[in-house]
């Protein structure tokens, strides 16, 4: 069976490594264009280019995959399947009906809910307490195609994003391979989602970062946890008066009260911001312009606790 991947990010690298170690005939790797990155604008590549182009496997970075032209060079490999993960780009019907078989897409959350652009951060948001990915064969509207398989992990209270990113990753590989036998035996089954409980999300902006604390404990955890270890949740602070950004990385919820933005306590390891309710331990941060260091290797270096900036 003759497949084309589409992907962009790291959580595709894992699951087309999985596949390529069990044989899967991978005739083609699409991706997003290069583009400058950084400060210094340099040219970089999707992390799916960079583990993967010198294999031996074409890479293809076109700028609408959708356009007459990708689509002249995609008909010429006569693929069976096409694979979408995280590739960021909406496919049109042209691409779509291409392969003999079907357009297939691994999507990182329990469809319907969470269809879009950022559903790992979505379920961590919400606290849930489980989570998976679903294989649906594309159409032309985003995340509503027949469900072809799922699969649920459990989600720890403490999970970080790369955390349950990883776990995910671990069963994206395997079902999708489960997928690829059924299309094989032609014992494919379909269910049709029930968009009546469909929910959609966004992609990640910087006013989702900020942390509030006149917010519960509960959900700035969450925030924390959603964005670690990038792009980080993150509060203002003054260090020796001057205005810094500050990211937290890991935090525990302590059943403590205080004034909402209020430090109650900052003294050898513990670094403790009272909230609208309960209280936050700050165990990881980086501070804007330094490394990642804990709580307490913080408090070494700063014996004073920084002014919490809430206007900012």
């Amino acid at each position: 069976m003759k497949v084309v991947f589409f992907g962009t990010s790291s959580f595709s690298v894992k699951v087309l490594e999985y596949l390529l170690a069990c044989e899967i005939d991978v005739v083609a790797i699409v991706t997003k264009p290069d583009k400058k990155k950084g400060r210094l604008q340099k040219i970089s590549s999707p992390p799916l280019k960079e583990a993967f182009a010198s294999r031996g496997i074409p890479v293809h970075q076109p700028i609408k995959a959708s356009s007459s032209e990708f689509e002249a060079i995609l008909t010429k490999y006569h693929a069976d399947l096409f694979i979408v993960v995280a590739y960021g780009e909406i496919l049109r019907s042209n691409i779509l009906n291409l392969p003999n078989l079907a357009c297939v897409n691994i999507h990182a959350s329990l469809l319907p809910r969470y269809r879009g652009a950022s559903p790992i951060q979505a379920s961590l948001l919400n606290g849930d307490r489980v989570s998976g990915v679903t294989i649906i064969e594309m159409n032309e509207k985003m995340d509503e195609g027949d469900i072809l398989a799922i699969a649920e992990i459990p989600v720890s209270d403490n999970a970080t994003f790369d955390i349950l990113e990883s776990d995910l990753e671990q069963i994206a590989g395997p079902l999708m391979l489960d997928v690829i036998k059924q299309f094989e035996s032609k014992s494919i089954t379909k269910l049709p989602q029930r968009h009546s409980d469909a929910t959609y999300v966004a992609k990640i902006t910087k006013n989702d970062l900020k942390i509030n604390w006149q917010e519960d404990a509960r959900k700035i955890h969450n925030q924390i946890r959603a964005f670690s270890p990038k792009p980080g949740a993150f509060m203002m602070v003054s260090v020796h008066g001057v205005a810094r950004r500050m990211k937290v990385l890991k935090s525990k919820v302590l059943p403590r009260h205080g004034l909402p933005c209020s430090t109650l306590s900052y003294k050898d390891s513990e670094w403790i911001i009272a909230c609208g309710k309960e209280s936050i331990q700050i165990l990881s941060l980086q501070l804007e312009g330094k490394k990642i260091m804990s709580a307490a290797d913080f408090i070494k270096g700063y014996r004073k606790a920084p002014d919490l900036l809430t206007n900012i």
